[in-house]
């Protein structure tokens, strides 16, 4: 629980931009287009058909001149709408694709490859179509996909965001909380030259906003991971829907909910294994992130992630491969 919350806040800090979900009206209509490819003139990342990109860093979004690129508010019919859609570089409707996903974050925010294709694979793992490649990025539409979609309940869900308030108590995990932003905000303006602001049902990157020089990726979060865990580790756990309670983890890789190996490479092979076995967690609630893994997509996710580990952390050994 906690390595996915710190890889969420990471994330955030990877592209220095919000770009949460935002909900608009129900399922009235369906425009869907998909994303334009990003060109030679305006290449981003160079990015297409999640594959990984040719370029480093350091670019504008969006470019000058880019007008397939250019943010646009959500239409009705819209199912739900982050800055990737806003900005054309998934969808604009939210009903999106694998590849999209993983070129869009890589060519808006250069998320490292490994990083994008790391965070949509988990997401597909629980509530994507494998089958069709495609999920929408909030409630379900199953003229799109046979899946539940980003917006799915007791898949993957952790009370984890800066901005937005517990489904179970506000009843809206969509909308951006006043209260929560001036909490996040605040520590902003503390540690950072930068000053937020907010302007209710506009989300968009900053004027002249410029990616990193290089990508986020996997071996630099872990060491971000590894740097705030040690600071205080704590057991690992979960609800074991129960109210107040907490269940701590005793399986494998673990000694009373601590991980035996708390590099930055050992966290995040821990986290891995979890992804793929999720059959050890706390005991009643199934595996720490939502139900097992069928056989199926069990073997799918470790066919993806297989290759990026292999890569970026060569000592980590993932079940099912």
């Amino acid at each position: 629980m906690f390595i996915l919350y710190a890889a969420r806040i990471l994330v955030l800090a990877a592209s220095s931009v919000v770009a949460f979900p935002r909900r608009s009206g129900g399922i009235q209509q369906n425009h869907h287009a998909p994303a334009p490819d990003v060109t030679s003139e305006f290449p981003y990342a160079n990015s297409k058909g999640g594959l990984p990109g040719t370029n480093f860093g350091g670019w504008v979004v969006p470019a000058e001149g880019d007008e397939a690129h250019q943010w646009q508010a959500p239409q009705a019919g819209d199912i739900t709408v982050n800055n990737l859609a806003r900005y054309g570089f998934i969808a604009r409707d939210g009903r999106t694709t694998f590849a999209e996903l993983v070129s869009g974050a890589v060519n808006m925010w250069n998320m490292g490859y490994d990083q994008a294709v790391f965070l949509t694979t988990v997401e597909f793992s629980r509530n994507g179509d494998l089958e069709s490649q495609r999920i929408t990025i909030g409630a379900p539409d199953y003229t799109w996909s046979n899946s539940a979609g980003f917006g799915a309940h007791g898949a993957i869900e952790q009370d984890t965001s800066i901005s937005r308030e517990d489904k179970g108590i506000s009843g809206d995990a969509s909308t951006l909380s006043l209260e929560a932003y001036k909490f996040s905000s605040d520590i902003c303006n503390r540690t950072s030259n930068d000053r937020t602001t907010f302007t209710k049902d506009i989300e968009w990157v900053p004027e002249d906003w410029w990616t990193r020089d290089a990508p986020y990726t996997l071996p630099l979060i872990s060491v971000q991971i590894a740097k705030i865990y040690s600071a205080a580790p704590v057991p690992f756990g979960a609800n074991a829907g129960r109210v107040n309670s907490f269940d701590i983890i005793t399986g494998p890789g673990f000694t009373n909910g601590i991980p035996d190996d708390q590099s930055p490479e050992g966290l995040f092979c821990l986290l891995g294994n979890t992804i793929l076995a999720n059959d050890f967690g706390a005991s009643g609630t199934g595996g720490v992130l939502g139900p097992p893994l069928d056989p199926v997509r069990r073997a799918w996710t470790a066919a993806k992630l297989g290759p990026i580990f292999q890569e970026a952390f060569p000592g980590c050994v993932l079940l099912n491969l």
